[in-house]
């Protein structure tokens, strides 16, 4: 079982729970692999110290693979994405990313994950900073049937398309900014 985290590599987005998830899983699931994908700013006051994480690479806890300009190999060799952010996102761009390419996601029920994630059908949704359900999801996760994961990757995808497609998006924007001017063209008359 391959689970990844990508993102910038920040406190604020989980990356201490999706560790300390890795090191619990690790001791019962050997084979299990953790990948983290991202790049650290070292000028972010919430970066995490490089040194901490070849630490966790050094412990074989995770395999660091640093940034990426293209993360759709990572999400192909990835069985579940794992972001369990801490704060609010907006829309995350990498849990859109992963459900377009059919990789379930394993989230917190933060304002801007939990849209993107509908709970035991096309990922999971965790209490945010709650170790112990983000390991109880990805045990779930591990335990399910090939057949069920690979359903769950293919709804993950569905709902992407059916809510998140750019052109409606889009054209949600451009309504409530049409809205937005006439409004403000009564209020000058």
């Amino acid at each position: 079982m391959r689970f990844l985290f990508a993102g910038r590599i920040i406190w604020d987005k989980g990356f201490k729970q999706f560790i300390d998830a890795a090191q619990i899983i690790k001791k019962k699931y050997p084979l299990c692999q953790f990948d983290v994908v991202g790049f650290v700013d070292p000028n972010n006051p919430n970066a995490v110290p490089y040194d901490y994480i070849l630490k966790q690479q050094q412990n074989k806890i995770i395999k660091f693979h640093g940034e990426t300009n293209d993360i759709r190999s990572f999400l192909n060799r990835a069985h579940c994405l794992v972001f369990p952010s801490l704060y609010r996102e907006g829309i995350s761009r990498i849990l859109m990313e992963a459900a377009s390419m059919e990789t379930p996601i394993i989230t917190t029920d933060n304002v801007g994950c939990k849209e993107l994630v509908d709970h035991n059908q096309t990922g999971f949704i965790v209490r945010k900073n709650n170790p112990e359900d983000l390991v109880n999801a990805m045990v779930n996760f591990i335990n399910m049937d090939y057949n069920d994961r690979l359903k769950m990757g293919k709804l993950a995808r569905q709902k992407i398309i059916e809510e998140f497609d750019s052109k409606k998006t889009n054209s949600i924007y451009l309504k409530k900014i049409d809205q937005i001017l006439s409004f403000d063209n009564k209020l000058k008359t």
